[in-house]
């Protein structure tokens, strides 16, 4: 059973959301998760997005192996872990898909 997060609201439509992507920093530091630390930023060389779309989903890019930059729609979840959605290779792929899911959640 997931114990939900006190920083995740219940929604009639797919059990929960977040407000914002502080609420989702909150609580992944409450599960003490270190997804949003200072340190795992700096070693996965992370950008974090600051649009939440549908109350769970964001964009984050890390560098890859090859130099450049991989970006990866996250799922937030309601006990405050994140979870990988899907790898793209350019940010506004990213943006369109966290976009379709949160439309897709949403039934817009």
């Amino acid at each position: 059973m997931v114990t939900r997060s006190r920083w995740a609201d219940p929604c009639e439509t797919g059990g929960y959301w977040f407000c914002s992507m502080s609420d989702v920093e909150h609580a992944n530091h409450d599960a003490g998760g270190h997804f949003f630390t200072p340190e795992a930023r700096r070693w996965f060389g992370s950008r974090i997005g600051r649009t939440l779309y549908g109350g769970r989903w964001f964009v984050s890019s890390e560098l890859n192996y090859a130099g450049g930059r991989t970006w990866k729609v996250r799922r937030a979840l309601a006990n405050g872990r994140i979870e990988t959605e899907s790898e793209h290779a350019t940010p506004e792929a990213a943006r369109r898909e966290a976009t379709r899911l949160a439309r897709d959640l949403h039934g817009s």
